[in-house]
């Protein structure tokens, strides 16, 4: 029995209606169990037949339709799910779900719940998101691609004063590091944070709307300049339109001019160019 078809059953049981369309699934499971009766196109579900069907759904799936619903698996996790029936796989939450990508700068270790973690240079703590206690660094860094984040010792970083002492976290996909959780992490750890995100529309609508950001990490101007003259025109065009009025608006005056760049060249610069090693990334503040 799958979860479709639970749910199903659940609108029926929980419904004040009798007669309900006989559709492909309620005529399987009136074969399968002789549970209502059919009248031509639809069929009829008395309060006896609601309650052996609550009683089917127990016993095949483990769930009380009296006291739980389908739709409270959306928020759970796996292990979670077994508290409310045997369908562990019916878990909307993702396996990464509540989880962060976290690594200090090249060179550096992790300070974190009053220890200090070596990393190896291409390694990171995945943590859970509750557990983040003591985070002892000055500020924090989101990485908005994973090749950057995983490689971010390739990037020639010029960080000084209390960015040096940064943190870095991947801001995340639907499998790992996921961004509404890097948002309550930020929020949560209320520091000052530098964006490293693609110099293209979208990455400039990141980068504005983080809390707590304070700096964008990119190219000096007139080398950014350059490397968009030779950029993506897809970034451009794709991403322009849900992003311009924000831009064109925002109350940053570096992220103004980037968007200006970017409307001049037509074309935006993914951050994996930063990369090759060749140009510096610097701290632009924001504010």
């Amino acid at each position: 029995m799958d979860k479709r078809l639970v749910s199903l059953i659940q609108r029926a049981v929980q419904s004040p209606q009798a007669i309900f369309p006989f559709n492909a699934s309620w005529q399987a499971l009136h074969h399968e169990y002789n549970i209502g009766a059919p009248l031509g196109n639809r069929i009829r579900l008395d309060e006896r037949d609601k309650a052996e069907l609550v009683a089917l759904v127990r016993q095949i799936a483990g769930l009380d339709l009296r006291t739980a619903s389908v739709e409270e698996f959306a928020d759970l996790d796996r292990h979670e799910a077994l508290r409310l029936g045997h369908q562990e796989k019916w878990a909307g939450r993702p396996v990464g779900a509540r989880r962060l990508l976290l690594k200090a700068l090249p060179g550096r270790p992790l300070r974190i719940g009053g220890q200090s973690l070596p990393l190896p240079s291409r390694g990171h703590l995945d943590i859970a998101r509750d557990a983040v206690e003591g985070l002892d660094h000055e500020a924090v860094i989101v990485v908005e691609n994973y090749a950057c984040f995983d490689r971010l010792g390739q990037m020639r970083l010029v960080l000084d004063g209390r960015w040096a002492n940064a943190a870095a976290v991947y801001r995340g996909d639907p499998h790992a590091s996921r961004t509404d959780d890097v948002l309550g992490f930020l929020r949560a750890q209320a520091l000052p944070v530098l964006a490293l995100v693609d110099i293209d529309p979208a990455g400039l609508v990141i980068a504005q709307t983080l809390p707590g950001v304070a700096g964008l990490l990119a190219p000096p101007l007139p080398v950014l300049d350059g490397l968009l003259g030779q950029g993506n025109p897809e970034l451009c065009r794709k991403q322009r339109p849900g992003a311009e009025q924000s831009l064109r608006g925002s109350p940053h005056p570096f992220i103004r001019q980037c968007w200006a760049l970017i409307e001049s060249h037509g074309a935006g610069v993914a951050q994996e160019r930063w990369l090759q090693g060749d140009v510096e990334v610097v701290v632009h503040r924001l504010g």
